[in-house]
């Protein structure tokens, strides 16, 4: 990778390089693969903008699920709304009760 050693995501005292970053992306993904999801099964996705966040917007993918990312200014009732427009949607937040 040509550019392993930059820079790619930053967030407060975290600094990780783009191999830091694909590394964690595969942890993730394969996390993700380990909950027993079925691949196309979608994943909301709630977190604020940090690295963490971008990690699993990219390791869902990876790991054949679908993301369905939440914006965290939407009220719980739009929340419900959008996820009940995605039936089956799972959260790796809270519970793990699907939607």
């Amino acid at each position: 990778m040509p550019y392993a050693a930059a820079e790619a995501a930053v967030c407060d005292s975290v600094r990780l390089t783009y191999a830091e970053l694909t590394e964690r992306i595969g942890a993730a993904a394969a996390a993700v693969r380990d909950l027993g999801l079925a691949p196309g099964d979608r994943v909301a996705l709630l977190a604020a903008n940090c690295h963490r966040y971008l990690e699993l917007l990219l390791a869902v993918p990876g790991a054949g699920m679908v993301p369905v990312p939440l914006n965290t200014r939407l009220s719980p009732a739009e929340m419900r709304h959008v996820l009940t427009r995605h039936p089956g949607c799972w959260s790796p937040t809270g519970t793990s009760a699907r939607w």
